[in-house]
């Protein structure tokens, strides 16, 4: 992105629908990755009705601080720096949930996590669980299309963000392995994960339960899966389990499941890791105020550090309070929103 006065060629998506009753608009303006991970997300939040969306490409002082009642910047942290960006407030890219598989750790130890792990155990007694790994090709081809692909239909529509099915065979199971959870005889999900020995990591890559049916779902048959593989993984001599990554809010439904078994939030891996979020209000009224009180913000501190964000609109009562306890994450700020700018 440069240093604000040319900066190099960057994405650029305005999108105008409705919500509380009002016209409202969205700009994401940076990298390409945040039109396939945090815009879509946060549009689909915000809106209640999308409509016109314009996309081009630009340098950001071409983009003048576009118009708009939310504005979304996404690029490496050493950029936004270098960008003269109206208030707001600064936020990891993606997080990643992580479990600290040594038997000591905080995140073994969390009060949250034994309530889990003791809901596991009933469960297995309840429906007869049993857990088996295969290394079989047409396992595989199975799970894909009785499991994977209904599930990331069924739960995330147009927001999903499948593996296709030749990377997953080659570049994941090849050097990872393939979990599946078994009741009455039947393979009710599973759950393929890359392994990487020599940084004795395990990573969650898909998952999915038979044909994405609720009755599954209820059962927390998956669920099940996760923390048997968290136990085979700590029996193994893995030092971590990385339940995947999700964008960076509390009300994101992949954080509020994972921040559940035993985890710990981290910054991604490789490159996604450099980037960070710049949010902005550009205009307050209504739909933004219920936009930021509904989805309180993962945040970065000194020192990357990482914590959370909650805001209240004095004009209103509060909602009900999402939790967010969850490892690393070191601070809460309270924000009030009575028609200032934030600062």
């Amino acid at each position: 992105m440069g240093d604000g006065t040319g900066g190099a060629d960057l994405h650029v998506r305005t999108t105008v629908g409705r919500a509380a009753g009002e016209s409202v608009s969205l700009t994401y303006v940076g990298v390409a990755e945040g039109l396939r991970y945090v815009e879509p997300w946060v549009a689909h939040r915000f809106f209640d009705t999308p409509g016109h969306c314009e996309q081009g490409r630009g340098t950001f002082s071409a983009a003048g601080h576009p118009e708009g009642d939310l504005l979304l910047v996404a690029a490496p942290e050493r950029e936004l720096d270098a960008l003269a960006l109206p208030g707001g407030w600064r936020m990891p890219f993606r997080v990643h949930l992580v479990a600290d598989l040594a038997p000591d750790s905080p995140d073994a130890a969390s009060a949250t996590f034994r309530r889990q792990v003791q809901r596991h155990a009933r469960r297995v007694d309840r429906y007869g669980l049993r857990f088996e790994f295969s290394d079989d090709e047409a396992d595989y081809h199975w799970f894909y299309e009785h499991m994977y692909e209904p599930t990331m239909r069924t739960r995330h529509g147009g927001l999903a963000r499948a593996v296709d099915r030749e990377t997953g065979r080659d570049e994941i199971l090849r050097a990872g392995n393939q979990l599946f959870v078994v009741a009455a005889g039947r393979r009710v999900a599973g759950i393929v994960s890359q392994v990487d020995r020599s940084r004795r990591r395990v990573s969650v890559r898909l998952v999915g339960w038979l044909g994405a049916e609720d009755r599954y779902l209820r059962a927390e048959v998956l669920k099940s899966g996760y923390l048997h593989l968290r136990e085979w993984a700590a029996d193994a001599g893995f030092a971590a389990l990385d339940f995947m990554g999700c964008e960076p809010f509390v009300s994101k439904g992949t954080f509020q499941s994972k921040r559940r078994l035993g985890t710990h939030v981290e910054y991604p891996p490789g490159d996604l890791g450099e980037l960070r979020l710049h949010l902005a209000v550009r205009r307050d009224g209504p739909a933004v105020r219920a936009f930021l009180t509904a989805n309180p913000l993962l945040t970065t501190g000194p020192g990357n550090t990482m914590g959370v964000t909650y805001f209240h609109d004095v004009t209103r009562p509060p909602p009900p309070e999402l939790p967010y306890a969850c490892g690393g994450l070191d601070f809460r700020h309270d924000v009030p929103l009575g028609g200032r700018e934030p600062a």
